[in-house]
């Protein structure tokens, strides 16, 4: 029952045109949805992105939004500059400054994907907030 309540709020929130909202038609957005609810839940942090949110705090470098776009785009550095709308050498720079404190380049690419979609998560969870 709870998960029809949930398919309900979400497909209002994201079509609110429609009448009927199927659960298979937002798997993805209630994976996000209990995603979130258990990270909520563990508090658990990633020390990596911990380390680069307070780089971000000390020197305002804005590493962690960069690291954002770079896993996002699957560390592709063209697309990844042009959507933070940087020169590709500011961004290989600011790559080079992620490497020298979280060592991503020598990370599974597992981990990698773990960060990506903690940091997404984060992201919808900073939205959510802003909604409040």
């Amino acid at each position: 029952m709870e998960m029809i309540q949930t398919t309900l709020k979400i497909g209002e929130e994201f079509s609110p045109e429609k009448n009927i909202y199927l659960i298979e038609e937002y798997y993805q957005e209630l994976s996000v949805y209990y995603m979130a609810q258990e990270i909520d839940e563990m508090d658990d942090r990633i020390e990596e992105l911990e380390v680069i949110k307070e780089e971000d705090r000390k020197k305002n470098s804005n590493l962690y939004e960069t690291l954002y776009y770079y896993l996002f785009f699957k560390q592709n550095s063209m697309y990844a500059a042009a959507r933070l709308r940087i020169h590709r050498n500011t961004l290989l720079h600011r790559v080079a400054q992620i490497n020298e404190l979280i060592h991503l380049d020598d990370m599974e690419c597992l981990k990698r994907q773990r960060i990506l979609m903690v940091m997404q998560l984060e992201r919808i969870k900073a939205k959510k907030r802003k909604k409040l």
